[in-house]
């Protein structure tokens, strides 16, 4: 009866780190120690005990904890730009063709182009829909 404490000790401990570190790595030791613990219950030997927890917590490691991170985590880079999608300003200079425009945010000012090179005229109010680079891309607004 000693593993099944030992076990359950090893499991909460592997909790615990994987709750302060979030780094995904102790999270696969639980799922090991709870196998040793059902093992440790059926009489197993100890050596098959510490083999099968082991194991089982490197396959999973291996296994899964590459696609688990792909999906727990994002690779948005927010930045304060985002705050100004959506808002309208005035737009400085024309956008033709193949010349961007421009734009003042904040008193700063920035190019500005359009999705689809569409030319607007300068003095014409734009909406902010993304940056690309060091470039707003805007589109006209309708009224």
């Amino acid at each position: 009866m000693t593993w099944v404490w030992i076990w359950l000790g090893i499991v909460a401990l592997c909790v615990i780190i994987e709750a302060i570190t979030m780094e995904l790595v102790s999270c696969w030791c639980i799922a090991g120690g709870l196998i040793a613990l059902i093992l440790a219950l059926c009489k197993v030997s100890v050596e098959i005990q510490w083999l099968v927890f082991g194991i089982v917590s490197l396959v999973l490691l291996i296994s899964f904890r590459k696609l688990a991170l792909k999906y727990l985590t994002k690779n948005d880079v927010k930045t304060n730009t985002d705050a100004t999608f959506g808002k309208t300003v005035e737009l400085l200079t024309p956008i033709k063709k193949n010349e961007n425009g421009t734009i003042k945010i904040n008193g700063i000012i920035w190019n500005a182009t359009t999705a689809d090179k569409t030319e607007i005229s300068a003095g014409e109010n734009v909406i902010l829909v993304n940056i690309e680079g060091n470039k707003y891309i805007v589109k006209k607004e309708t009224e």
